[in-house]
């Protein structure tokens, strides 16, 4: 049997990487009529996706050390925030200029969701469970291109685009309070890593 708190655990890290997973794979399906409504090429929106993926790079080599200084539910927490931005601008954007924003709300979304939540799953749980935890939590991750983008796109048939990304958002929502009330928290006090701790860090590799 899982104890509830166990359970409670799982299902936030589940829903928040399947959240933070949906952020890179549902706009593209909707760039041709996002080019239309905002009067853009489909290319010029796509360099929103190219930007959020090579920023969010850089950000999860710098949230790796950060979350073993400040713990894991404060980084996933604040990466769930930002993926609740990511989705309002998406939806509610009046040109394509304020999408511009999208692109460093979403690669932190990106770097600080989907690494810290498989990290959590790794350790949370003792020996087995912490990899059934961690295959569950990567699961999540393609559910969200089986089931989340297919599931994102009728809404955009049925209404509209910005209706699709509003209507996540408010998921996103629900997604957060899950994580607050769900994720364990950190016995560490706060102190933010130096430079030389953070390159330090990666010595391993």
């Amino acid at each position: 049997s899982v104890h509830p708190s166990d359970l409670r655990v799982l299902i936030a890290l589940c829903s928040g990487t399947f959240l933070a997973s949906l952020i890179t794979l549902a706009p593209p399906p909707f760039f041709p009529a996002m080019a239309r409504d905002l009067h853009v090429g489909v290319p010029v929106l796509g360099q929103i996706m190219t930007a959020m993926l090579l920023l969010s790079a850089p950000l999860g080599l710098l949230f790796g050390p950060l979350s073993d200084s400040m713990g894991y539910r404060r980084l996933i927490l604040a990466g769930l925030g930002t993926a609740l931005a990511t989705l309002l601008i998406f939806g509610l954007a009046p040109a394509f200029q304020v999408l511009i924003l999208a692109s460093v709300t979403g690669a932190v979304t990106t770097a600080a969701v989907p690494g810290p939540s498989l990290a959590l799953a790794g350790t949370y749980f003792p020996g087995l469970a912490g990899q059934r935890a961690v295959s569950y939590v990567s699961g999540t991750a393609a559910l969200a291109a089986i089931v989340g983008v297919p599931g994102l796109a009728a809404i955009g048939v049925v209404a509209s685009w910005r209706v699709a990304y509003v209507t996540v958002a408010g998921a996103a929502v629900v997604a957060c309070i899950i994580a607050f009330l769900g994720l364990p928290h950190s016995r560490k006090a706060y102190v933010p890593p130096g430079v030389a701790a953070t390159i330090a860090s990666y010595g391993p590799l």
